[in-house]
């Protein structure tokens, strides 16, 4: 009993096997799925071309109620069939595939029906790998700019709702032709510059102007560092504090009103010697000359030829040459 179940079971395999590429495309529109699929599976391994088995393998896979089915299979075996393939068949080849209801016309429609059903089924899933798998599978789609668009909408909201600038950087890097890539790269970069200069330090902003030169926000840096720079370095309000400041950053925005804090110390003390200490100390300073002054008017309390002379001979290096002129001019017209 057993020898006659086995030699049965060979028959039918062997029955099976010999199906024609017609005999399988009729078993899959007639239901007769795992018998299509085993004579299916065993012919295309020796033709792997033939146009009737590829269309009937798609069409195996593109069937609902099997229990394999699946659109992405059913592409992978449809577009095996070359485009130019009834092109280059003989003519008696043409119309035995044209019995068989297989034509271009119909394998086109048949194209856009897995097309469309593959979006649809991707579209209700609402996932970013679904639709990258989608284009992916289906570049040739008609639905392809939908798709994409569909994609980005997605990952868009994805960065949008994380809202920080490595979600939009994330963003930019794998959509780069996205409709939202503009405001992208704004958020990007106004959250990078507040997220990198967040302790609000001079040396953050600093380090910002290294990392980031081409950024919108340069400027904006620039201006944070200079000022928070001054501030710093100046907080102990001291001579020597604004005097190290002057002398070490000489191209600062804030060096004259690091130069006024420096000579408003001794402008306040209002001392030859201060003013001499000033001159000797600070030759660049943009004071110089108002302490040239100072030290002038307190030389020469008694405004007369002796005590301007005086200053004259001490401070022969003084650029005050004109008011000395005009002054000595004076005196000599009211003696």
């Amino acid at each position: 009993m057993r020898k006659l179940l086995v030699c049965i079971f060979l028959i039918w395999l062997s029955d099976t096997f010999a199906q024609s590429p017609a005999k399988c495309l009729e078993d899959v529109n007639a239901g007769n799925y795992d018998v299509a699929w085993l004579a299916l599976t065993k012919k295309l391994g020796h033709n792997p071309a033939d146009i009737v088995l590829l269309y009937s393998k798609s069409l195996l896979f593109y069937q609902h109620d099997y229990q394999n089915f699946n659109l992405d299979s059913a592409q992978y075996y449809l577009q095996k069939i070359p485009a130019d393939a009834f092109t280059t068949l003989k003519k008696s080849e043409r119309k035995k595939l044209y019995r068989l209801g297989i034509r271009p016309f119909r394998l086109n429609e048949y194209q856009m029906k897995i097309y469309s059903d593959a979006f649809d089924s991707t579209e209700k899933k609402k996932s970013i790998a679904q639709w990258n798998h989608y284009l992916k599978v289906f570049p040739l789609s008609p639905y392809k700019n939908v798709a994409i668009q569909n994609r980005n909408t997605l990952a868009w909201n994805d960065a949008k709702n994380n809202f920080s600038y490595n979600s939009f950087k994330d963003f930019i890097d794998h959509y780069p032709d996205a409709t939202q890539i503009e405001e992208a790269k704004m958020l990007y970069e106004e959250l990078l510059y507040k997220s990198k200069t967040r302790d609000s330090t001079y040396q953050c902003y600093k380090q910002f102007m290294i990392d980031y030169p081409n950024s919108r926000f340069l400027d904006s840096a620039k201006e944070n560092y200079e000022r928070l720079l001054y501030i710093t370095l100046t907080a102990e309000h001291t001579e020597k504090a604004f005097a190290t400041f002057t002398n070490d950053y000489p191209n600062s925005p804030y060096l004259g009103e690091a130069e006024d804090s420096l000579y408003a110390f001794t402008a306040s003390e209002n001392k030859s010697t201060s003013f001499k200490k000033f001159i000797a100390s600070y030759p660049d300073n943009k004071h110089v000359t108002d302490a040239w002054n100072q030290l002038y008017n307190l030389s020469t309390l008694r405004f007369d030829s002796a005590s301007i002379q005086k200053f004259i001979y001490l401070f022969p290096d003084h650029p005050l040459q004109t008011r000395i002129g005009n002054d000595l001019e004076l005196l000599h017209i009211n003696a």
